[in-house]
């Protein structure tokens, strides 16, 4: 039997993941979790990977190769979905700033700045209609697809939701006591959802 060629990427393409067969899926899988561990990918995981997560989404891409795959936990690779992989290979990379004068240098980042925010609020950092606004702007920069560099500035964002995104693939930017604190660049577009 002869598969009709994928409408999306041509006679090269295998198809979706649901459309190989299981002992291909199964093979797959297995050759997945040899080279690359039975570790789940988000970090503090410690339930087994059983699932191969697409880096790049199955609905994207079709892209079954080890370089497109790692090893996933099956509530994570649920989770995730068709959604960024959290670490910039698709989709935002964020990075989580918890002191504001160690913003990092991009021209071109999105930066989401709680006490710009804040100010232009006329509300202290704390206030809770500034927490839902950050808590909001963050979570709809994490879900973007488009290939993109988030700045979250947040002095006042709560350790479980640091480690929540820090788990996900967010670069968490720390002080360094040795290290005198940049000054804050001035971002091309400074962007405040």
């Amino acid at each position: 039997m002869s598969r009709r060629p994928c409408p999306m990427h041509g006679p090269g393409c295998r198809g979706p993941w649901s459309s190989l067969s299981s002992t291909e899926r199964s093979r797959i899988l297995a050759v997945l979790l040899e080279v690359k561990g039975s570790t789940c990918w988000v970090r503090g995981c410690t339930t087994p990977a059983t699932t191969a997560d697409h880096i790049v989404p199955d609905s994207v891409s079709h892209d079954h190769r080890l370089e497109n795959l790692r090893p996933s936990c099956l509530p994570h690779n649920q989770q995730r979905s068709n959604g960024p992989s959290g670490d910039g290979a698709y989709g935002a990379r964020l990075h989580i700033v918890l002191d504001p004068d160690r913003i990092p240098s991009d021209p071109d980042a999105l930066v989401l700045s709680a006490p710009a925010l804040a100010r232009a609020l006329a509300l202290p950092p704390t206030h809770p209609v500034v927490r839902a606004a950050m808590t909001a702007a963050t979570r709809a920069a994490s879900r973007l697809t488009t290939p993109s560099t988030v700045v979250v500035v947040d002095p006042a964002m709560s350790p479980s939701e640091v480690e929540t995104y820090v788990d996900r693939g967010a670069q968490l930017v720390e002080a360094s006591p040795t290290t005198p604190p940049a000054g804050p660049p001035a971002p091309s577009r400074p962007w405040f959802l």
